[in-house]
């Protein structure tokens, strides 16, 4: 799926205890000052309510070619259970798919703080945005709610997570389900993360990335290594490195989010972790 987004450089603090949030520079997105905004915006509501739940995030965006706002979004909001993590990428490219992303954010807003279940919420993001969308139209969607002891998925046509830690491994799910757009019937998937893993959430900027000769980006020992660097900073900005390399271009192709999640090594002031509920205690095999 070809959509378009902005560059990112590190323009906005840290807070204590996470990683530097990654948001595009006006002189990087031009006139596109209000779409840079967004974006720091969305970082900073999802490091903040990741923050309950003992999770660490960094993200990266990239645009096609230094284009404006496109179809890839990413939010979150806070749900009586814990935070919830929208990753989206809908059909299309540049100004023609950014409104329609722009109106399931707004629909992601309106009804996942109150919807208990993420299943149900995958439903009614579909009815919400149904009318807007064409007879070939369609949105890939992954759904992420944060618990003390899992993470919860659900999974429409999105590329499935990865998990690195001793190897890499794609989180698929048990049944796959067709994106919002093309009648949906997602299950939802759990998983636990053991403290020296971490879980990439990506759109599909990633994996649809060709060389010269046609051949998508790997996700081999060289993706894996580069995940496993020491911050998550470091890790997000070697992936992009090697798939720049790759390309042998200096700018994406298409738009580009990566999410890098991991155990937040301690306890965070604000919000501790019961040591009796700590956070993705155990791995899956």
């Amino acid at each position: 799926m070809r959509t378009r987004r902005t560059s990112a450089t590190s323009t906005a603090a840290a807070r204590p205890g996470w990683d530097s949030a990654v948001c595009p520079s006006a002189a990087q997105v031009g006139s596109h000052a209000s779409w840079e905004g967004l974006v720091c915006a969305e970082y900073g509501r999802l490091a903040a309510l990741t923050d309950g739940a003992c999770v660490e995030p960094a993200v990266r965006v990239r645009c096609a070619d230094g284009a404006g706002p496109g179809g890839d979004l990413h939010d979150a909001v806070l749900t009586p259970s814990g935070p919830r993590l929208i990753l989206g990428d809908v059909k299309g490219h540049g100004e023609q798919a950014a409104p329609l992303a722009a109106a399931l954010r707004t629909a992601f807003r309106d009804a996942a703080p109150t919807e208990a279940d993420p299943v149900r919420l995958a439903h009614t993001l579909d009815t919400r945005i149904g009318p807007r969308l064409g007879p070939e139209d369609f949105v890939t969607v992954l759904l992420a709610d944060f618990r003390l002891d899992e993470i919860r998925l659900v999974n429409c046509g999105h590329p499935p997570p990865l998990r690195t830690g001793r190897r890499l491994a794609p989180v698929t799910a048990p049944s796959p389900s067709p994106p919002l757009g093309l009648a949906p019937d997602p299950r939802m998937q759990r998983t636990r993360l053991h403290p020296d893993q971490r879980l990439l959430l990506y759109t599909d900027g990633l994996v649809e990335a060709r060389d010269g000769d046609g051949v998508f980006f790997p996700l081999d020992r060289h993706v894996h290594a580069a995940l496993n660097a020491p911050t998550l900073d470091q890790a997000l900005d070697r992936l992009l490195d090697l798939l720049l390399r790759h390309t042998g271009r200096t700018t994406t192709a298409d738009d580009l989010t990566l999410i890098l999640l991991q155990r937040a090594p301690v306890p965070l002031p604000r919000h501790p972790c019961p040591r009796s509920a700590s956070p993705f205690r155990e791995a899956d095999p």
